[in-house]
């Protein structure tokens, strides 16, 4: 979630989308047709099994359906480092975020603001020298559901960065596409549900036997936001997407950590889930102490798994 630097595929879509209609470019109804290839500085872009949408088709389709060169097109809008400006402008990327890992200050997105012709192409539909992590593309759906930046931490108290909210125009047109893959577009056979706002991203790696698979989503009954990656796997809705809707519908609705439940179920729940006793301090609003008190005198005590990890033939005699 961390430190998986690679290319976010189609989630980037979310960013080039807000950059385009935010700068005016064009707005979810616009008509964007999506040839099947396009060519820049002499490279070709071709659509996933030559897919093509016509001249008419409303933007709001072209990424529902994620069809790539209706974004890489878009590039002499994009320039001037106008993608790179609307990752940090708006969604808080392209900087280093402290999340309170102590003396740990890192940049969980990159997007060079000197891309221009062919590489910006590749970039407007995520791919090129885009690096990003799951935190930040969590991060990305999380600022589309809020309307505005709040930067991910792990300790309560850490210094946050801001950005600026995203236009409520936009916003309300992100959530229309994001809620469009989910009913008629790329996710539609994941089973999300209406209440569900998602993007599917298909990221080629070269060297890799399969693409990575990536999904953002965000469920605003229950204020969470994720980012899934699943590495040389395939498309982001056959991999990635039931692993979030397994996490949406099952752990979360577990854990309410809100005060509202049975104390001890919540946290043996919690524990069970691999929730660390700080992360339940912070949640129920607690002195650590007391969380592990309680954990104590619950008899819920940690517990340690052998795993031989050694490429050998005799068995491990160490706990790692």
């Amino acid at each position: 979630a961390l430190t998986a630097k690679v290319a976010p595929g189609s989630t980037m879509k979310v960013i080039t989308s807000t950059a385009l209609i935010s700068s005016g470019v064009l707005s979810s109804s616009s008509a964007v047709a999506c040839p099947p290839a396009y060519t820049v500085q002499g490279i070709t872009y071709h659509n996933d099994n030559n897919e093509s949408l016509g001249a008419g088709t409303p933007f709001v389709t072209d990424f529902a359906q994620s069809c790539n060169n209706a974004f890489s097109m878009q590039w002499p809008h994009l320039s001037g480092g106008g993608l790179a400006h609307a990752a940090k402008k708006y969604f808080g990327l392209n900087q280093p975020w402290n999340i309170g890992i102590t003396g740990v200050s890192g940049t969980y997105f990159n997007a060079p603001a000197s891309a221009s012709g062919s590489e910006l192409a590749q970039e407007a539909f995520g791919e090129g020298q885009l690096t990003a992590t799951p935190l930040a593309m969590a991060s990305v759906a999380a600022t589309v559901s809020n309307g505005t930046f709040k930067q991910p931490i792990l300790l309560a108290g850490t210094k946050q960065l801001t950005a600026t909210p995203l236009p409520s125009g936009t916003v309300g047109q992100l959530k229309e596409m994001m809620q469009a893959v989910v009913t008629s577009g790329t996710a539609a056979g994941v089973g999300f549900g209406p209440g569900i706002y998602a993007k599917t991203g298909t990221a080629d790696i070269q060297g890799q036997e399969q693409p990575n698979s990536w999904l953002i989503a965000f469920d605003p009954a229950k204020d969470v936001a994720v980012g899934c990656l699943v590495v040389n796997a395939g498309y982001g809705a056959s991999f990635a997407g039931p692993e979030v809707k397994a996490f949406l519908e099952e752990r979360l609705r577990a854990i309410p950590l809100d005060g509202t439940g049975d104390w001890l179920e919540e946290l043996r729940a919690a524990k069970q889930a691999g929730f660390a006793d700080r992360s339940i301090a912070v949640l129920r609003g607690l002195p650590e102490t007391e969380v592990r008190a309680a954990r104590d005198a619950a008899s819920l005590q940690p517990a340690f798994k052998m795993v031989d990890t050694c490429a050998a033939e005799f068995e491990a005699a160490t706990p790692y």
